[in-house]
Parts: C-alpha cells; structure tokens; sequence
C-alpha cells in the first residue's frame, strides 16, 4: 500500500548545501481514504517530527482515489513541517487532487500562519460606537413596528390574541405576587429600621411613615416591581422567542402571513403593561405593612401612622407612580421580545439574548427614571 524511505545525501533527492541533510519521502498509496489514512497517520507524523530530518518529501504519483481524510492528512504534515522548520514538498499530484486539497487546506506554500491583527483602544472604541447606533436604530425601528401593530388591533380588536395576552399576564402577573410580596414588605422593613436610626437623634421617628410612603409610592415602588419583571419575565421572554427563531418557528409564521410582531411580541408587551400597575400597588402596600409593623414596635400608635401616610400621599402621587408602572412594564415587556427576536445562531445564543435582555431593561429603567425625576422636579410635581 504505502512504504517509508528514509534517505541521508542526495542518495534519491538533490541536495544543496549541508550534506548532512536528511530527506524523508513518503509515496502515497493508490487508494487514500478512510481506511488507509488511519494506519498511516501516526507512523508518516511521528516519521516528520524526528529531530534529523530536514526535507519531508511526498510523492503522489500513484495515487488515484483520495478522500477528505486524505486531505487532512496532508495538510497536518506539512503543517508539522513547518511548525518545526522544516522544508515540504509534494510531487506529482495531479491537478484535480490539487484542487480539492486547496479546499480543505490553506495552500501549501502558505508555511506562516497569518498574523494577528490586535485593535487598539481608538479602534475597539469605535466598534462599540458602531455597534450602540446599529442596535439603538434597531431599537426605534422595533418601536415603530409595534406601535403600527398597536394601532391595527386598536381599529381591529377581533385580531388580537386575547387568549395569549390571558396566559402571558398569569405568568407575569399573578404568579409574580408571591416574590413581590416578600420584597415589598423587605423593602419598607429595610427603610424604616434605616431611616428609624437618624430620625431618633432628632426625636422625629414618626417621620419615617413620610418618607417610606413618599419614596415607594414615587419611586421605588414601580422601579422594584419593574426590575423584578426585567429579571423574571423580560428573560423569559427572550428565551422563548429565541428559541423559537432557532427552530425556524418564525419563519413558519411568516410563511402562514402571521406577522411575529402581532401574533407574539403586541400580546406579551400588553401583557407587562397591564401587569407592571398591579405589581406596583402590591409592592406599596406590602411595604407600607412592614414600615407600620417597625412604627409600632417603636410605640407609636396606628392612628398616628395612617394619619402621616394621609397626609404626605395626595392622589397625583399615586398616578405618577402608577404612570411610571405602565412605563416600565412596556419598556421591559419591548425589551424582552426585541431581544429574543434578535437571537443568533449556536449555543449560546439564547442565553446570550436572554443576559442582553435583562441588561438592556435595567439600563433603560435606569435613564427612564432619571428622566422623570428631572421632569417632575422641573415642572414641580
């Protein structure tokens, strides 16, 4: 099948230069596949990685059929050759062997890796920018087709999923209450104690029913209960919708005429919308319930408590709370869905899209509430 000659001088090759050069000469078989690479692999490297050979040598003349495992074999010789200096060769191969080795192999000439390019900080700072335009235009781009959705089931309701829009609120909605409930009434157990300690220097400890009421209803309120629908429902999201752009199930709706923007995304972001209020009012009055439990512990009497929260509270607080709720839960439940509709190929690409989206959500819920403290401050609500 094969044979392995091993020659010194110019006993079967020419040699210039140093006579102590080796030359290794490998003759493929007439068949190269599979079967015969396999024996062949290990002898032909260990043969070309020996310390006194200089040349390695193949000759191809009788070879008539060869495979991809062929291929590779000589591709990985002549990349042991020159990884260790050495010079390689490859004789009579015909022009159509050629062709395909080329396919399969960088040319065999090529004996330097490519070299590696490394960016600088200009250079990576500019990819960055490219890429925050590219995805903010994709952002504005998803907003407008989901307000032009929002606006077609307004004028046809009958063309809405109500019974997808049902089961996406539970999800988030109801099934949600139990966590909720423990952090809002963590949330106003932590702010009381907190703000108990430094009230008590001045002897104003009754004063923390203002300033847990003020801040959850205002603040806090629908920010936690957003951040908790980022991290819980907005992933879920993006999971799912990835997936399905992984197993070509959004292909198949555009193939039916059902338009994933409609038929997924507008339920799903109705969904967070509707849900992100609820949420809200639960987390402010579970709170309110663990600042009165802190108040009373103190020795202050209920009266005393529903009075202050009667009193710092006026309805236009309640409605900008709540205005923010509906805000956050369209900004997560967007988020969330561009995400899982940008998903890649791989892996890891859901996960991928399911981390971007939690992070894009909270960013966002971040800069909104800047935003509206600016606002309210400047128009001195």
């Amino acid at each position: 099948m094969s044979q392995i000659k091993r020659q010194s001088g110019g006993h079967r090759s020419k040699q210039e230069g140093d006579p102590k050069t080796q030359t290794l000469e490998l003759v493929l078989p007439v068949r190269l596949d599979h079967d015969s690479t396999a024996s062949l692999w290990v002898p032909w490297v260990t043969k070309t990685r020996q310390s006194d050979i200089h040349h390695v040598v193949i000759r191809a003349e009788e070879l008539k059929q060869c495979d991809g495992s062929g291929f590779g074999l000589l591709s990985y010789l002549h990349k042991t050759a020159v990884q260790q200096g050495k010079t390689f060769e490859l004789k009579g191969l015909t022009s159509s062997f050629n062709d395909l080795l080329l396919r399969h192999s960088p040319p065999l000439d090529q004996s330097k890796a490519p070299h590696r390019v490394h960016a600088n900080l200009l250079s990576f700072l500019g990819k960055k920018t490219c890429y925050l335009i590219s995805d903010l235009h994709e952002q504005i781009n998803f907003l407008g087709h989901l307000t032009l959705a929002a606006i077609v089931t307004l004028v046809k309701p009958t063309r809405f999923r109500w019974r997808e829009f049902i089961r996406v609120t539970e999800l988030a909605g109801a099934n949600a209450l139990g966590i909720m409930t423990l952090l809002g009434f963590l949330f106003g157990l932590i702010m009381s104690f907190s703000s108990a300690m430094p009230m008590a220097q001045f002897g104003v400890e009754i004063y923390v029913v203002d300033l847990v009421a003020f801040a959850m209803t205002r603040v806090l309120g629908p920010f936690v209960a957003a951040i908790l629908l980022a991290g819980r429902t907005g992933s879920a999201f993006a999971a799912e919708l990835g997936t399905m752009k992984i197993n070509n199930e959004l292909d198949a709706l555009e193939v039916m005429n059902l338009k994933p923007m409609n038929f997924l995304v507008l339920p799903r972001v109705a969904a967070t919308i509707t849900m992100a209020p609820m949420l809200t009012i639960v987390t402010v009055l579970v709170s309110l319930m663990g600042c009165a439990m802190v108040i009373l512990s103190m020795g202050y009497p209920m009266t005393a408590f529903n009075k202050h929260v009667q009193d710092i509270l006026t309805s236009m607080d309640i409605w900008i709370g709540l205005f923010k709720a509906v805000v956050f839960g369209g900004i997560v439940g967007a988020v969330g869905c561009l995400r899982g509709l940008q998903t890649g190929t791989g892996a890891g690409a859901v996960g991928a899209s399911t981390t971007r989206a939690v992070v894009t959500s909270i960013v966002l819920l971040v800069m909104t509430e800047g935003v509206f403290s600016v606002l309210l401050y400047v128009l001195e609500l």
